[in-house]
């Protein structure tokens, strides 16, 4: 019968902050293209997901915006925000956790 090794605690809590680093990763990037769709709702075309990636430009683009999709860029802004802020509280955390690891 094969012998199937247990991961030690240590090793599942990296599994689960990388899992929740991809998901993080994954949530901002829906975000953004979710805040591209507002863009293209009123004829804009220009703004594209790497401009949109950056906190400053589309803190400025979105005041190209009007109506209930200035409403929702600015929803999404800071749930970007929000997303951000723990995507780098995560990268902290691998951060720290791999920091006593052996190369």
């Amino acid at each position: 019968m094969p012998v199937v090794p247990v991961h030690s605690d240590k090793e599942m809590n990296r599994r689960k902050i990388l899992a929740k680093s991809r998901r993080a990763q994954k949530d901002r990037n829906q975000l953004i293209e979710l805040l591209q769709e507002q863009f293209l709702s009123q004829g804009i075309i220009n703004k594209v997901h790497k401009d949109l990636g950056n906190e400053e430009v589309r803190k400025e683009a979105i005041k190209e915006l009007t109506g209930i999709e200035r409403d929702e860029a600015e929803h999404l802004v800071k749930l970007l925000d929000l997303c951000e802020k723990w995507i780098e509280k995560l990268n902290q955390i691998t951060t720290g956790e791999s920091a006593g690891d052996e190369e």
